[in-house]
């Protein structure tokens, strides 16, 4: 059974790479962060893809940290994204 559930997350996780891996070239062209993130991911989006200013995407030590070009880690994927 535990075999069974670890090739069924395996077979489900390949199947769905091709839907994350399209998702980045969309929010590059169309630039929506409002509509596919919510939360911090959104705001960071909104800084780093759609060239928001740190002052209008994002509040507190996150602008700060912003506008002196320190991003946390977890979110510094946002710097690479769309930077191709």
């Amino acid at each position: 059974m535990k075999t069974f559930l670890a090739f069924l997350i395996l077979v489900l996780g390949v199947a769905t790479l091709p839907l994350r891996a399209q998702l980045l070239p969309e929010i590059c062209s169309k630039k929506n962060c409002f509509m596919a993130f919510d939360g911090s991911d959104r705001s960071f989006c909104q800084a780093y893809v759609e060239g928001k200013s740190c002052f209008m995407a994002l509040n507190g030590q996150a602008r700060s940290d912003c506008e002196a070009n320190r991003v946390p880690r977890e979110h510094r994927h946002w710097q690479r994204l769309c930077s191709s």
